[in-house]
């Protein structure tokens, strides 16, 4: 076994627990300006898992509470775990992930998990089978494509993780973009279990290979990740936030470069990419999500706070999620 592939359980592990922790630390401060955060918490930020603040717009916000987006990847990935291979090369169950996406507009704990309304209108528009069209910030809501998240983690030897991606968005969206980003994060989820981003010139190099895919896609979403922060340097850790990643609008042109652009900058430090993701402004629940889950994936699950994980719910659920994952992988 090569050393990159001892690696990958413990990597699996930390993009799920990475996405779960960023998301509901991120949560608190869901709609506040990055002005306005900082002003609440202080200079040390949002360091702590806990309730919303002041002026958050979700005010039943939990430390610890798994949120809207782990179910929707839970409900996208399941099917998959279920019946592995029928979903192999060229093959993509339809009926049984919209089965899951069906039942799981029937699920309580999603429902009072804080599911935006963008994304509970595209899954009622699949489940009643209408015409309606999405339009706006509805056709290319973030929420749609950060359910692809766990997709990435599957070896690529057996599925063809892009087509995957591009077919679950494609039951719930027309946009192309949305398409292109569930692309890219999948294919970045997975280019981070086994590669190294140790010097600026892999950050580029990584970065013009999404954009090689995204162009493929959705020459529009191509034109938003090439503003991946270009005035950037990877060479060392960021001291702050530059001013092009914070209040982040929750559309996938904005938010998947933006929450990209907070990973790379921080990315070898777990604990200072999620917190900065979460005092970044804006769509902060998604942010952290994003950010949370490609961190995991490049420094592993041995990289989260402690006291972090311990707020955490679910987690014997969240265990077995992990654990099936694992289980595709012949090592």
């Amino acid at each position: 076994m090569k050393n990159k592939e001892k690696n990958i359980p413990n990597k699996i592990k930390g993009t799920i627990y990475g996405a779960l922790v960023g998301n509901t630390l991120a949560s608190a401060a869901i709609g506040m300006t990055h002005k306005d955060i900082l002003a609440t918490c202080g200079i040390n930020g949002l360091k702590q898992l806990t309730s919303s603040l002041s002026k958050s717009t979700y005010q039943n916000h939990e430390p610890g509470k798994l949120l809207a987006d782990y179910y929707q990847m839970q409900a996208l990935i399941t099917p998959i775990l279920n019946s592995p291979n029928s979903f192999t090369q060229g093959k993509f169950d339809q009926d049984s992930i919209v089965k899951s996406l069906v039942q799981l507009l029937g699920n309580e704990a999603f429902l009072d998990a804080n599911p935006s309304l963008s994304a509970l209108i595209a899954l009622r528009k699949m489940t009643e089978n209408t015409d309606y069209c999405l339009i706006g910030e509805e056709s290319i809501h973030a929420s749609g494509a950060l359910r692809s998240l766990a997709i990435g983690l599957l070896p690529k030897d057996k599925y063809n993780l892009i087509d995957l991606a591009l077919a679950q968005a494609n039951l719930t969206y027309d946009d192309s973009q949305m398409q292109a980003s569930s692309a890219v994060i999948v294919n970045s989820i997975s280019f981070l279990l086994t590669n190294d981003l140790t010097s600026p010139d892999s950050v580029k190099a990584y970065i013009n290979t999404q954009m090689d895919l995204a162009t493929q896609i959705s020459p529009k979403f191509a034109d938003a990740w090439d503003n991946v922060a270009p005035d950037l340097d990877y060479s060392e850790e960021a001291l702050v936030l530059p001013y092009s990643l914070i209040n982040i609008l929750p559309t996938v042109d904005e938010l998947v470069p933006s929450a990209v652009g907070i990973f790379l900058i921080f990315r070898n430090n777990f604990e200072s990419a999620c917190a900065n993701a979460a005092i970044a402004g804006g769509a902060t629940d998604m942010a952290g999500f994003l950010v949370g889950g490609l961190a995991g994936a490049y420094n592993g699950f041995d990289a989260i706070p402690s006291r972090w994980l311990e707020k955490l719910t679910h987690k014997d659920e969240i265990n077995n999620l992990v654990n099936n994952i694992i289980g595709l992988w012949d090592i």
